[in-house]
């Protein structure tokens, strides 16, 4: 399934909210990058661009406008380097237990391997997935479609 049928059916399961986060434009991915020292991937990007305002099934990537959940991923990000994550995994998931889906930014780029890095021992290379669109299918979209 290619991304942009991923991203409708996503979007078509999303829920309301009380506080939408605001989609980012280009410049305020690019900056985040420069602050991030690397490029997000490409699908991370037009997730970011198109779809960050959507809430769907049980995971909410991490986004740049959301001050009031902690959903921040600068913020996550810095949090997460401070109790151990390595410079190389950039997280765009946290769950409640503090482990985090992040890219593998030693991979292939542009579009990074996704790995979940376990905060308890620091190990990231039990779960992979080949991208994030990969990540989506196989983890995200099932949980959206579980609501239905």
């Amino acid at each position: 399934m290619g991304q942009e049928e991923l991203f409708k059916r996503l979007r078509a399961g999303g829920v309301p909210a009380p506080l939408i986060p605001k989609l980012p434009d280009d410049r305020e991915i690019d900056a985040l990058e420069v602050l991030l020292e690397t490029r997000l991937p490409p699908s991370y990007r037009a997730y970011l661009l198109t779809l960050s305002d959507v809430l769907a099934g049980a995971y909410w990537p991490l986004v740049i406008h959301h001050e009031l959940t902690g959903g921040r991923l600068l913020d996550q990000t810095r949090d997460l380097r401070a109790i151990g994550l390595p410079q190389f995994l950039v997280p765009f998931e946290t769950s409640q237990d503090g482990d985090a889906f992040c890219f593998d930014t030693r991979s292939a780029g542009p579009e990074y391997a996704v790995v979940r890095w376990v905060h308890d021992d620091g190990s990231f290379d039990t779960y992979r997935w080949p991208s994030f669109i990969a990540w989506v299918q196989d983890e995200w979209l099932p949980t959206v479609e579980d609501q239905k």
